[in-house]
């Protein structure tokens, strides 16, 4: 059985750690300015595979992956990024549904609105068709009415609670990550050339500048619709749990990130 134990940085199980390595105690400086965060790493990875010996909390993975399994996972993303193939191995991985266009159909249903107009409006903000004078003024002012961009805002909000009462799952996008009180909530980016690349092996056929055009425009659109209807900042470390970088680890080594994380989830 694997078990998780949690370390203190000043707990005598820190202080063993460092004794085992015959780490001076004299270098206290050198120690937690330069080599600390790589040994917190290295000790971080022995929280997931129990090969740390410390006394402090034991739990089993058994009890962690019960509890990590009752969350909704949310995935944020850039455009290009692999986000939603992440996703998609991650459900697997744990077995659980996952939810991108998915909603589309779902939502539909539930508001009587057609898929079409959910795919024309989909991360669409509304734009006043008045200026703002023109509709203080008048009774009839389209103010007043509720734009279809946010209708399909709500119809799907409505959609991702209703899913998240019904056990974990996976949803990409959507703002979920606002919607839901309780998710644990991912980013995935990656820098532009990695993101040409991954976008041109699908078999595009686009030319690298016109799909860096492309790429922009949709993060630009994601990033005003996020901010519109949540008032954060999209792609903001802080606004998350875990950020990943897919360009350099792959897919697989955020999938294998993500685990690792939901493990010591708790």
């Amino acid at each position: 059985m694997v078990k998780c134990r949690y370390i203190r940085k000043n707990g005598s199980v820190w202080k063993s750690w460092k004794q085992k390595r015959g780490i001076s105690f004299t270098a206290r400086s050198l120690w937690e300015e330069i080599l600390f965060p790589a040994a917190h790493f290295t000790a971080m990875l022995s929280f997931v595979t129990g090969e740390h010996d410390g006394d402090m909390g034991v739990c089993s993975a058994e009890d962690k992956e019960e509890r990590m399994l009752k969350k909704v996972i949310t995935i944020s993303r850039e455009f290009g990024s692999g986000g939603r193939e992440l996703g998609m191995k991650l459900a697997q991985r744990l077995e659980i549904p996952f939810y991108d266009k998915e909603l589309i159909s779902l939502s539909a249903e539930e508001s009587g609105l057609s898929e079409e107009a959910f795919l024309h409006y989909e991360e669409h903000i509304p734009v006043l068709q008045q200026s703002l004078e023109e509709q203080l003024y008048s009774p009839f002012s389209y103010i007043y009415e509720v734009s279809m961009s946010d209708q399909i805002f709500l119809a799907q909000s409505r959609v991702i609670r209703k899913l998240a009462e019904q056990g974990p799952c996976i949803i990409v996008g959507r703002c979920a990550d606002r919607v839901l009180e309780d998710s644990v909530n991912l980013f995935v980016y990656a820098k532009m050339d990695h993101r040409i690349q991954r976008m041109n092996s699908l078999g595009t056929g686009v030319d690298p500048e016109l799909m860096e055009n492309r790429i922009r425009e949709v993060d630009k659109k994601r990033k005003d619709y996020y901010q519109y209807y949540t008032g954060n900042e999209w792609g903001k470390a802080q606004n998350y749990h875990l950020c990943l970088e897919s360009g350099l680890a792959g897919i697989e080594g955020c999938l294998n990130a993500v685990l690792a994380y939901l493990h010591c989830f708790h």
